[in-house]
């Protein structure tokens, strides 16, 4: 179970490198925006990133991390949600497993 919760961080989180890359295209034009959204993303996917690695070496802080990079999740998503809303799946798997791992420990 936490391998898996593990690979779900990971694969999510390298998800978000795909909305950091795609803002720099589509919004290239207006600078600041996307200046925001592109940290956004990148935040978002190094939060994940940290959070599996945080959770692989058995530190407890990783929930908070990871519940603080899914509501940032949900916050890109909601302000791309014609592209991005597949996401949501993503980020409730997520809440899920780690409602179940904790039930299980």
């Amino acid at each position: 179970m936490k391998t898996t919760l593990i690979i779900l961080m990971l694969v999510h989180g390298t998800i978000h490198l795909f909305g950091y890359s795609k803002v720099l295209i589509v919004l290239s034009h207006r600078a600041f925006q996307s200046n925001l959204h592109r940290l956004g993303w990148l935040l978002s996917c190094l939060l994940f990133l940290a959070s599996a690695i945080l959770l692989y070496i058995h530190q407890s802080s990783w929930q908070i991390l990871c519940f603080i990079a899914m509501f940032t999740s949900q916050l890109l998503i909601i302000s791309a949600w014609k592209e991005a809303k597949y996401g949501t799946i993503g980020n409730l798997l997520l809440f899920l497993m780690i409602l179940l791992l904790n039930r299980l420990v």
